[in-house]
Order: structure tokens, then sequence, then C-alpha cells
């Protein structure tokens, strides 16, 4: 498990030990044969195959399941996960969610300086006790599979959330509020593309409450933090006007 540490910068340590954010602690024990891997109350615990030497498709795997234990035990925590990149520059932080396919990496490698990508297909947004939200980077496995430009993606590394801009491809740029209801059910869809792809699968009891925690985070999200929809031709300049629409926002968090 240290490989999965070493991608998310967090707290691992094997054969008995665990890994960390906020107050949320997935402990890991390994026993003949198996893994078991534990984050009670918030979810059962799971066991899962234990290879001894492992080779990297295996490592992979076993990575892979114990983050999705992990983003569940998040989610039980109060997180929502987004199928989303996230671009940041200074304080002002944008989710942009998007399906496979459809523009979120290549949103993220375009934008120029200042701008940056926290991540480019996943993020966890984390409410605080003052009613803000935080994005926290998440990784992107199909790189790590396809052996792409190593990158690790640190999951204590934070950006406020200023907005959530739901992108698309479009004929030209156009950027339109969305209202706190159709909002929350969009960002709904996108946790939810996330979890169905999602292994270790636990108790579907589990499962549903899972269900019901995300709508109930994409709500809050929703209310809390502005949202729109984003479409532009693939080459476009969409930053410039999405600074524009937000600059508001950062004005009235300003004087707050």
């Amino acid at each position: 498990m240290s490989y999965l540490g070493d991608l998310m910068h967090a707290d691992v340590t094997a054969p008995a030990g665990s890994v960390r954010d906020s107050d949320t602690t997935v402990r890991i024990e390994s026993t003949s044969g198996t893994v078991r891997v534990s984050c009670e109350p918030l979810l059962p615990s799971v066991e899962l195959p234990y290879v001894k030497s492992l080779t990297r498709i295996s490592r992979f795997s076993a990575a892979l399941q114990v983050s999705g234990y992990l983003s569940r035990a998040l989610e039980h925590a109060g997180a929502l996960m987004l199928h989303a990149s996230f671009i940041r520059d200074g304080r002002l932080g944008v989710a942009l969610p998007a399906s496979g396919g459809t523009g979120k990496t290549t949103a993220a490698r375009r934008v120029p300086q200042p701008w940056s990508a926290l991540c480019d297909d996943a993020v966890l947004i984390v409410p605080d006790a003052e009613g803000s939200y935080w994005a926290h980077p998440w990784p992107t496995w199909s790189v790590i599979f396809n052996r792409e430009p190593d990158g690790t993606w640190p999951i204590r590394d934070s950006s406020p959330v200023t907005a959530v801009a739901f992108i698309g491809r479009g004929a030209t740029v156009d950027l339109r509020p969305l209202g706190p209801a159709a909002a929350a059910v969009r960002a709904t869809t996108s946790a939810e593309q996330l979890a169905a792809g999602r292994w270790p699968r636990l108790p579907e009891d589990t499962e549903q409450a899972g269900r019901v925690l995300r709508f109930e985070s994409a709500c809050s999200l929703a209310a809390a933090v502005p949202s729109f929809t984003l479409t532009y031709p693939r080459h476009a300049d969409f930053w410039t006007p999405l600074r524009a629409a937000l600059a508001p926002h950062l004005q009235a968090s300003s004087i707050s």
C-alpha cells in the first residue's frame, strides 16, 4: 500500500497501517492471503486478495480498490467526489464536471498561466465547518494504468471552490447560470458516474446509503456554491469569460 501512499501523498504504512484524510482513517491489515480494509463505524470492512509478490497489474488493482473504499469513507464523512477536472488561479477555483471524453482533461491541459490544474478526472469536494468548500485532487487511474507521464495527486493539497461549471461542446462560448435544483441534479449525476465503476462493491444497504449521501451532499454544494453551464468550441478561450462571471462572487466573499 506504500504505492497508493506515494500516489496520493497519504500516510500509509504496511502491513498494518492507515490512509488518512482529515479525520477519516482507513485501516489496512494484511493477513494470510488477504488484506482487510476497514473504516468502522462509517463502512463495513472488506477483504481483498493479497499477493505477496505484486505485479504491476495486481499492484494497480489493489491500489484502485483501496482508493475506492477510501472515497466511500470520505463520502460518508461529508465529502463529494465529482467526475470533473479542477482549475485554479489564486483564490479562484472551479470544478469542471463532464462525462468521459467530453473535455475535462483537455480543459485542464489548455488553461494558461496563472491558471493551473489541480486534477483532470476526479476531484474530492469537502465542506469545512464554516460552510466553505475545498477541492482535493484524486488520481487519474487511466494515466497510471497506461504509464503516461508519472504524476502524483497529493490528497492534502486543496483549493477553495468558487464555482462549479458543467462543461460541454458548443459552437460559441456560452456561460449560463444554473439554479441550485438543476445544479444538484447534475452534480449527483457526476458523482454517480464515478461511483458506478468503483470497487470493491459493498453490501447493497451500504451502497444505497452512499447514493443518498451523495445526493444530499450535491444539494448542499449546489446551495452554497454558484453553478453554471459552460459550452465552447474545442480550442476557444473559456477561462476569460469564466473569470469575469465569477468576479462578483470573489468580491462578495472578500467583503464577508
